[in-house]
């Protein structure tokens, strides 16, 4: 039965694929925030887990996340759009760590070797201070991120609590940014393009994240 678990996570994700293919050409939906706003809005009192469903399996769609969190601050303003914005970033983030350990754990224990043993040192070392900040983080890479933490030694609930305490401030961020968009010549406007741009330069000039993040990236 162990060693039907990797392949039934092989199937289920295979028929999200699938399935997910077929959902967004059948959705003909354009990568804008007001295309997203537009078909949420469709819905309507529906819309709000609509948006949430399109957050968790993004990936899946071909939707990048600062397009959906922009649009989340469009139709349900910062509060509420970021609240969805994050909730589905937590869940989508579960998500895929849950597959990746399923699907490619043990095959990485059975063939990995010293390099292997090294850097999955530096992952659950380093690993949840990564999650959180490159989640966090406006630019990060939120899905490399979070399946090659499946694969590391991170155990799920430290990575839970990372993506917790990241999630919400990248989801707000944007979520205020597209909110503000709905009146560009405003202060908020001018305020939100300011605190993404500190958002994506002011950890990266922080040596102690640069050196962690370099930890365990490099040999």
């Amino acid at each position: 039965m162990r060693r039907l678990v990797p392949l039934a996570a092989m199937a289920l994700l295979v028929a999200m694929i699938v399935t997910a293919h077929f959902v967004r050409v059948r959705l003909d939906l354009d990568p804008s925030p007001a295309a997203v706003q537009e078909w949420v809005a469709g819905f309507g009192a529906k819309g709000a887990a609509v948006f949430l469903a399109l957050v968790v399996f993004r990936q899946f769609l071909a939707l990048p996340a600062m397009l959906l969190l922009l649009a989340g601050g469009i139709c349900f303003g910062t509060v509420l759009g970021g609240t969805l914005g994050a909730a589905g970033i937590v869940l989508s983030g579960m998500m895929k760590f849950q597959l990746a350990r399923l699907i490619g754990r043990d095959v990485l224990r059975r063939r990995g070797g010293q390099r292997l043993e090294r850097w999955q040192a530096r992952a659950a070392r380093v690993g949840p201070a990564v999650v959180a900040l490159g989640t966090a983080h406006p630019l990060g890479p939120l899905s490399p991120l979070h399946w090659a933490a499946g694969l590391s030694p991170l155990s799920f609930g430290s990575f839970v609590t990372a993506l917790v305490i990241g999630a919400p401030v990248r989801a707000f961020a944007y979520s205020f940014f597209g909110q503000s968009l709905l009146d560009a010549d405003s202060a908020s406007f001018r305020l939100a393009i300011g605190l993404l741009i500190a958002g994506a330069a002011v950890p990266l000039l922080v040596p102690r994240f640069r050196a962690r993040l370099k930890t365990l990236l490099t040999e």
